[in-house]
Formats: structure tokens, sequence, C-alpha cells
């Protein structure tokens, strides 16, 4: 069981009070739920915010959490929401949160993740560190300046 640093794109037209339901809508086709033997999903669970709750604004990542002390905080019901500090724009996030991200879901429904074949790089252990992914970031970053950033905790 891992966790990812999901970034759901979504349109700047969005309000506040859609953007749970949007998020969900472009996640759940990509999850398991409806089908536990669905081999091409890519996670069984999802909230906004959860262990990067507030990552978008500088806050330190939680990392290290054991199951309990994560469905304690935070709980695996992607229902759950604590988006106040888990939605900002593009164009304000520092470059240093990017660094972070591993994955990137775009309002089309695309989710492309570092750890997609195409970002492997025997030269780095960790994708996010290769230049592959690191091109696709700033590439994917400046083609979205218009757009809201979504932080989601996607659980695998």
């Amino acid at each position: 069981m891992s966790h990812e640093l999901l970034v759901v794109l979504l349109p700047s037209s969005v309000s506040n009070e859609d953007i749970e339901k949007a998020v969900n809508a472009l996640v759940r086709p990509h999850s398991d739920l409806d089908d536990a033997d669905r081999p091409d999903s890519r996670c069984d669970g999802w909230v906004i915010g959860g262990r990067f709750d507030g990552s978008v604004y500088g806050r330190p990542l939680e990392y290290g959490l054991s199951v309990e002390e994560f469905q304690a905080r935070y709980g695996f019901d992607y229902e759950k929401v604590e988006q106040g500090s888990n939605v900002r724009p593009v164009c304000q996030i520092e470059e240093a949160f990017w660094i972070e991200t591993n994955a990137f879901l775009t309002p089309n429904g695309i989710w492309t993740s570092c750890f997609d074949p195409q970002f492997k790089d025997l030269a780095f252990e960790n994708p996010t560190n290769g230049p592959k992914w690191k091109h696709f970031l700033s590439t994917m970053v400046a083609s979205h300046q218009d757009s809201l950033a979504v932080v989601v905790d996607v659980h695998m």
C-alpha cells in the first residue's frame, strides 16, 4: 500500500462548492471502487488533502504515518474533504511544490504518473527526480496556468 500526491487540474470556473464533486467525478473512473478486480485502476481510495494537506501552500508533507494514524487523522473515506488549504491557482504555486508531485489528472480525465513507463529512467531511483518527469512537470504547469490545482492523496 502506498500513497501518491495527485494534482487534479480543474478549470478556474469551477466554484468552491463544486470542487469536491468535480474531483470525485474525475478520480472515480480511475479507481477500483466499482470493480475491485479492475487491473488498470490507479487507486482504491482518495481524499482531498490527506497526508498532503496544505502542501500546495508550503506546509511540510506528512510522511511516515502508520495506517492507524492516517485513518485517525484523515480517514480513507474518499468523500471526506478538507479542501480549504488544498486548492490553489496553478499560477500561484511555488516551484518547490511541483517537485513532490507524483501525478496529474487533467480536466479531460487523463491521469499521468511519474511511475508510468514513459518516465522510467534507470539512472534515477526516485522517478520524480528523472529528467523526463521534470520536463513533463514544467510542460504541465506552463500549459495550465489558468487552472486550479487540487491536492489529492490517493491510496494505491
